[in-house]
């Protein structure tokens, strides 16, 4: 394998498929999430070891894009790599793919920050990768991010919101809720948010990472 990625082995099992026996989106996006955190894990800057320094990941924007359809018991390449970035930088990107055979299914690429004591957003000089750590030159998803909230106006945002085709769910492992839905150009989006309960540290968070817009969605 080539330094700097990680790959796995997944059998599509019944877990991972919706009702037409298929890869669902939120299958993929939890693959892609238990790489990272594997991957991340092995070269040291995992969960735990970040934990014992007072300081956690923070997904910042989450994309996945399908091509061609995955069934139940396929299997399935799943790799992932950590982008490029500058120890002054308080942003990262982390790419995936997912294939079968030679096809790819889907290609996916979040955004990460690292919130460090007193809810201050670090930058990677002061935490993240090893030094010495081999970034490759590549991204699964070449476009900038597109935030949700430039697209959307509050009304539509509950329009999502009460829409039975969009996918509400919750993360035990994160303690977030999210929305799963599709983008204008047919890509799915993931769109993590919190009880009402955490307004002003979620307010202020986004404020750090240059967010100047907050939508509370209940």
């Amino acid at each position: 394998m080539q330094a700097g990625f990680f790959e796995k082995q997944i059998v599509l099992t019944p877990d991972l498929c919706g009702s037409a026996a298929a890869l669902s989106p939120l299958a993929a996006f939890t693959i892609f999430q238990g790489i990272a955190s594997e991957h991340a894990e092995r070269i040291g800057v995992g969960g735990a070891a970040m934990a014992k320094r007072g300081e956690f990941w923070l997904t910042v924007h989450s994309r996945v894009d399908f091509y061609e359809p995955a069934y139940l018991m396929d299997k399935l390449t799943a790799r992932t790599w950590p982008e490029q970035c500058e120890g002054r930088d308080i942003r990262c990107f982390r790419s995936y793919r997912l294939t079968k055979g030679e096809q790819t299914v889907a290609l996916g690429r979040t955004q990460w920050a690292i919130l460090g004591p007193e809810q201050k957003i670090l930058r990677f000089e002061q935490s993240g990768f090893p030094a010495d750590f081999p970034f490759p030159d590549a991204a699964a998803i070449a476009e900038p991010p597109v935030r949700f909230h430039d697209e959307l106006t509050q009304d539509e945002l509950s329009a999502y919101l009460n829409d039975s085709a969009v996918q509400k769910s919750r993360s035990n492992r994160f303690d977030s809720s999210y929305l799963l839905c599709k983008e204008k150009d047919g890509s799915t989006i993931v769109v993590w948010y919190e009880s009402e309960a955490d307004i002003a540290e979620k307010t202020e968070l986004c404020k750090l990472l240059g967010i100047k817009n907050v939508y509370v969605l209940k």
